[in-house]
């Protein structure tokens, strides 16, 4: 059964935007009704047969968690006042600088007492809109700058030594052109949430035009304050991000209760901070990569897919065996690629005239299922950071014309996975070619800071050789992120 629910007309986000939002919701009431109906998608499996049951099970509750969340609080929850211009506070604190200094007064330059190291843990009785902490060391009032200290638990002796043996669901040994696929990914989320069920949310957040389901797994406190999103396999060819991100979902599942980061405790980040997770937003074109009109389910769409393919091929758009043709594709089922199909400068962006195998931006902005289905997520979560996996360049890009507030958290957040991946941080300003794209899109529009994280250095798709470099390097990616975003 093919899902096409469309928003057309919209033109300029600035002008149309409140539009969007208000169809984006309609969609949701939509989407919540079909939903029985829309999962009952063929999603074959390497191990058990997931059953359209089980997927029916997984429908997404659109609870409007930032409804809750209400106004930013200062850290510490202070709201007394003393006549020093203190919130009074009975809590500790922890270093999180590698050597602080603690002062005698409330100011840069005021003598230090000492210095104190990383994980110090501080008794604090009250903080100011100045920046410092009041703290009792050695029995007396002492002071402390706020940038160095947090409210979060830092353990500097903890030590986590994680088994890569021990995640033995999502399958990453096959060192090839390795075909995760999307029966394989049905299969790998079902069992992660069998394995943990207090710790993953599965959702079904939307339906393919060939009859595939979306997924979103949901790990932490699903109504925690922060939350951050991470979007893989929107472009065909590009399943290897499928794979690092399913498997970065096991990770966190399987150790969220005893993994470390830097003495910051997994189960306090994920209590603190969801991660949200779409291992693989195109299905459709995955499958059409791997396994060419063999994966096609719908008579239909396999008889565009020829006509796309005859029409390039005469055209002399290319010289590609229809099988080839089908391996490069960045392309939906539609024939629409989803990098140009978002509503930030849609109409600007470049786009070939008719679908294809890559580089059609579809007939509207949002018209596809699956870019219906990231709106729906950030139209509810609003995600203090969008992760976007892509391949392939080991880079990490963030700036998209972004305003001076979003821009220095953007770049802030870059530089710190620059380090953590050991990628290049790319300072490039992008332009036009973000036209229509879902970072230009999260980052200029809904001001959520976005990084595209290009992981690999093939074409793609990428070989299996080069998995074991891209989750060795991006393993603590999400905690990393997760730290700085809490501590601010």
């Amino acid at each position: 059964m093919h899902c096409d629910i469309k928003i057309n007309g919209v033109h300029r986000m600035k002008d149309e935007r409140k539009k969007l939002n208000r169809r984006v919701r309609t969609v949701f009431l939509t989407f919540s009704v079909l939903a029985s109906v829309l999962f009952l998608a063929s999603c074959g499996n390497k191990k058990d047969e997931l059953s359209a049951e089980a997927i029916a099970s997984y429908e997404h509750t659109f609870s409007n968690v930032t409804a809750t969340q209400g106004e930013a609080q200062p850290e510490g929850g202070g709201s007394i006042m003393d006549e020093q211009g203190f919130f009074l506070t009975d809590d500790y604190i922890y270093v999180k600088a590698n050597q602080v200094n603690i002062r005698k007064t409330p100011a840069k330059d005021a003598d230090s007492i000492t210095t104190v190291n990383y994980g110090e843990k501080l008794y604090r009785t009250g903080y100011n809109e100045s920046g410092w902490n009041r703290i009792y060391y050695d029995g007396e009032p002492a002071y402390v700058n706020s940038d160095y200290t947090t409210s979060l638990t830092i353990d500097a002796t903890a030590e986590f030594d994680y088994s890569l043996a021990a995640l033995n669901i999502v399958e990453t040994s096959k060192q090839s052109i390795y075909y995760y696929s999307y029966e394989e990914l049905c299969s790998d989320l079902d069992e992660i949430k069998k394995v943990f069920p207090d710790r993953v949310q599965l959702n079904a957040i939307g339906s393919t035009a060939d009859n595939r389901t979306i997924f979103e797994a949901v790990l932490g406190n699903p109504e925690a304050k922060h939350s951050i999103l991470v979007v893989a396999g929107m472009e065909s060819c590009e399943y290897m991000t499928s794979m690092f991100a399913a498997k970065l979902a096991e990770y966190y599942a399987h150790y969220g209760a005893e993994g470390y980061y830097k003495g910051y405790s997994y189960a306090e980040l994920l209590e603190n901070c969801s991660i949200h997770i779409v291992p693989m937003l195109n299905p459709d074109g995955v499958a059409i990569s791997q396994y060419y009109l063999e994966a096609v389910n719908t008579p239909s769409i396999k008889d565009n897919i020829n006509s796309w393919f005859e029409r390039d091929q005469n055209s002399g758009g290319t010289n590609l065996s229809l099988d080839m043709y089908l391996m490069f594709s960045y392309a939906n089922a539609r024939g629409v690629d989803l990098t140009l199909n978002f509503p930030y400068r849609w109409d600007d962006a470049e786009s070939t005239e008719a679908p294809a195998n890559k580089g059609y931006k579809g007939e509207t902005e949002a018209s596809e299922n699956e870019s219906l289905s990231i709106l729906r997520i950030m139209e509810t979560i609003n995600p203090d950071a969008l992760i976007s996996l892509r391949t392939s360049g080991d880079s990490i890009s963030y700036d998209f014309g972004l305003d001076d507030a979003v821009y220095e958290k953007a770049y802030g957040y870059a530089d710190l996975l620059s380090g953590v991946f050991a990628y290049k941080r790319d300072d490039s300003t992008y332009g036009k070619s973000y036209f229509g794209s879902l970072e230009g899109y999260a980052a200029c529009v809904e001001k959520i800071p976005s990084l595209r994280i290009k992981v690999g250095n093939g074409d793609a798709p990428l070989n299996g050789s080069e998995y074991n470099s891209i989750w060795n390097s991006g393993r603590e990616s999400l905690a990393a992120l997760i730290t700085e975003i809490i501590n601010g």
